[in-house]
């Protein structure tokens, strides 16, 4: 474990048994902050998240194009059973 680290669990320790309260130590506060916002700057790769971002969009486009042809599909061929009944009823008068 190196000297940082050492100090650290030493620091953490002091801060369980209630000696240190990190609350009036803003630099304290800001270290922790900016340490916080590196580590999600990491975690978060923002060309990743536009990459999946895309390919959702992609495949909600497709599946919605899908279900449109589909309702269309069925409503032609609806529409070409009334029309031929209509052409039927047509040639029985």
């Amino acid at each position: 474990m190196t000297e940082n680290e050492q100090a650290l669990v030493q620091l953490l320790k002091a801060y369980d048994n209630g000696e240190i309260d990190f609350t009036k130590v803003p630099a304290i506060q800001a270290i922790v902050r900016q340490e916080v916002a590196r580590q999600v700057a990491q975690a978060v790769n923002p060309a990743e998240i536009k990459e999946q971002a895309s390919l959702q969009l992609k495949n909600d486009q497709t599946n919605y194009n899908e279900q449109v042809n589909k309702i269309l599909e069925q409503q032609g061929a609806r529409l070409q059973e009334q029309a031929s009944q209509l052409d039927v009823e047509g040639v029985k008068q």
